[in-house]
């Protein structure tokens, strides 16, 4: 939940669709990496 949050609020406040996608690109490269913690942690 706290990923779309960030999400809605990075893409309200970057107009431009540049800023956007390095956002996303962020958030991605986040939640992967804790996606990856937790398969590891469960491992």
């Amino acid at each position: 939940m706290n990923f779309l949050n960030l999400f809605y609020h990075f893409s309200f406040q970057n107009k431009s669709k540049k800023e956007n996608k390095k956002v996303l690109t962020k958030i991605r490269m986040r939640s992967i990496k804790k996606l990856l913690a937790s398969i590891i942690i469960e491992c």
